[in-house]
């Protein structure tokens, strides 16, 4: 595994929107395939991933963060999990997103990443907040 970035992304909501929403992403790249693990930052950000998700990824490809190939990963924090949820994103005709929940485990196996990336809190991430 190698975590190529982890930074907060500062994205518009849709094409019509004045404000930003934030959230964090973290690129990953193993066995030759490139993931990007979108995470919601709750009451930080006034739009949800979920929400939003084929705009962010848009939005990074057009930034060149990732490419058309990359696999999206929705990931929320937490929540009655205790470790949050994970949903592997695909997308079709005119971009529209299709969810399908995966687990903890199977993530970290598709990352490769240990369990404490995936558990790594974004709202205590000291390095992350400064920013």
């Amino acid at each position: 595994m190698m975590k190529v970035s982890d930074f907060i992304f500062k994205f518009k909501p849709n094409d019509y929107s004045h404000e930003y929403s934030i959230c964090r992403v973290r690129i990953f790249l193993h066995e030759g395939i490139q993931f990007s693990l979108l995470t919601d930052l709750d009451d930080q950000s006034p739009t949800s991933v979920t929400n939003s998700v084929e705009y962010i990824r848009k939005q990074l490809i057009d930034e060149g963060f990732i490419d058309n190939d990359t696999i999206i990963i929705e990931h929320y924090e937490e929540g009655f999990s205790g470790y949050g949820s994970f949903d592997i994103v695909t997308f079709g005709h005119n971009n529209s997103p299709n969810w399908v929940k995966t687990t903890l485990k199977k993530t970290q196996i598709m990352l490769g990443c240990s369990h404490e990336e995936l558990l790594d809190s974004t709202l205590k991430n000291k390095r992350l907040l400064k920013k």
